[in-house]
């Protein structure tokens, strides 16, 4: 126990508290705790981060085996958690005059709940102070004992005697509260009831009596409410009128500059001869010859420049860009032997 204290700093500070320790020196050692905070696992915290904690004092004890669980009131998991590592135990109580548990364990498990010369049940007897009988699910049904009910009647009686003792202490802690403020209003005392004819909410009042105060003050309120919303009305219909001729005027005056795209006729594919050396140099010349996009007429917007003078821009531009496309000192025809090679 001062092992675990020194290792494990909530069972120092009282967090987690041992409840019952059962050793047998230099083999094996069973050790249940409970925990005073729900938020803290207290075989976690035992345990430590990669069962660090526990391996400190195992080292400590020359290698002595520890087994850790959880303290509960309730003796069927009191005795379940005991005899861990065996799984799926029922606990019953024995009859005859000495009393004490039977443990009831699948056929699989019962060795493993017996242990190593009786070693897992001699200190799981020594740890609960009851005495344990185990006896395995084949027996039991042999003597045609239903041990399943049996369990369930006693964890009720157990549920039963802690909603008993619940209630108990609360009802301490009213006592305690009452006596330390006297002139407190008793709500059990408190009479709720009351007529449902008499009864009348004030915000109903309130309603009731607003109408009754000026009842002839806004008789001509309604026409005049009326009057406006036509006039309202009227204004909201010429808005829309005028949006709409405005659009179609848009819609008149301007022309997108795809469509004339759309209208255009498809190209021709161009059809390929077998002279390259007479052809090569026309079609080189079609395809690097510019193509020249329509321009879209703006019947809203006068030109800046006259017709005469646009059609010599447009001039000089396409002269550029044959003069930057087409070298005429270089003889093209000399790359035509290349070509017939290669082709």
């Amino acid at each position: 126990k001062r092992l675990f204290e020194k290792e494990v700093p909530e069972i120092y500070n009282g967090t987690i508290e041992i409840k019952a320790i059962a050793r047998d020196p230099g083999m094996r050692a069973k050790i249940a705790v409970y925990s005073h905070n729900e938020n803290i696992d207290p075989i976690g915290a035992c345990i430590g981060p990669k069962g660090s904690r526990v391996q400190a004092i195992i080292q400590e004890l020359n290698g002595e085996k520890i087994d850790i669980f959880e303290w509960s009131d309730d003796i069927q998991q009191l005795v379940a958690n005991a005899l861990s590592p065996a799984a799926g135990v029922v606990v019953i109580p024995k009859d005859g005059p000495r009393g004490g548990l039977i443990a009831v364990v699948p056929d699989n498990q019962l060795s493993l709940a017996i242990g190593k010369k009786g070693q897992n049940a001699r200190l799981a007897v020594k740890l609960t102070n009851h005495r344990i009988d185990i006896k395995s699910q084949s027996e039991m049904k042999e003597l045609g004992i239903d041990y399943q009910a049996i369990a369930d009647e006693m964890h009720a009686e157990y549920e039963a005697r802690k909603a008993a003792e619940r209630a108990y202490k609360q009802q301490q802690r009213i006592d305690e509260l009452r006596a330390e403020s006297p002139d407190a209003i008793d709500i059990d005392s408190v009479d709720f009831t009351y007529d449902d004819d008499d009864y009348v909410p004030e915000s109903r009042k309130e309603a009731e009596q607003i109408p009754s105060a000026a009842p002839n003050a806004n008789q001509e309120a309604p026409a005049e409410n009326e009057k406006d919303v036509e006039e309202m009305e009227e204004a909201a219909r010429i808005a829309k009128e005028k949006r709409k001729s405005l659009a179609e005027r848009r819609e008149q005056s301007y022309t997108s500059k795809f469509e004339p795209a759309a209208e255009a006729a498809p190209a021709q594919p161009s059809s390929k001869k077998n002279d390259h050396k007479h052809s090569y140099k026309n079609e080189k010349q079609e395809e690097r010859k510019p193509v020249l996009k329509k321009k879209p007429a703006y019947t809203a917007m006068q030109p800046i420049y006259t017709e005469d003078e646009l059609a010599e821009i447009e001039e000089n531009e396409l002269e550029e860009e044959l003069s930057a496309s087409w070298n005429e000192d270089v003889d093209y025809e000399e790359y035509d032997e290349y070509y017939d090679d290669e082709y």
